[in-house]
């Protein structure tokens, strides 16, 4: 073995554990944000849903869009509640004509590994649209 050869593979690990714990660290981050997504989905069709069910027990538009904020904040999202006065869950006016209600929720998701690259935050969010029939309360989208 010549003297000038050593240490060449030392290199090429160091470099491919670099590489993969980058990507180990990726995966968590997308990971996380697919977690919050769902748990922001289950809050918006909680809300949805229980505006809907106003609607069918012949509640009004105003009972419908209390009960839809009031269940889509009941859950909590990346360890908090979702909260009203920061915008985070929207309820357009339900439509007395086809009883539907929407409910948007969204959050700003903080990485963990991102912020290396200078992605500190990133926005998500999730909807869901419920309406109510004669005897029937069904998600929509």
């Amino acid at each position: 073995m010549k003297t000038g050869d050593r240490g060449q593979v030392l290199i090429v690990v160091a470099l491919a554990l670099v590489v993969l714990v980058g990507f180990a660290a990726l995966a968590v981050d997308v990971a996380y944000l697919a977690a919050v997504r769902n748990e922001l989905q289950r809050c918006a069709d909680s809300g949805a849903l229980a505006g809907a069910l106003i609607f069918r027990d012949g509640g009004t538009p105003g009972q419908a869009q209390a009960s839809a904020e009031d269940y889509a904040t009941r859950d909590t999202v990346m360890t908090s509640r979702l909260d009203l006065s920061l915008g985070e869950v929207v309820v357009p006016p339900p439509s007395s004509l086809d009883n539907t209600v929407q409910v948007i929720t969204s959050r700003n998701v903080e990485f963990f590994f991102a912020p290396i690259f200078g992605i500190r935050t990133w926005p998500t969010s999730a909807s869901a649209v419920a309406r109510a029939g004669d005897n029937s309360v069904q998600l929509v989208e």
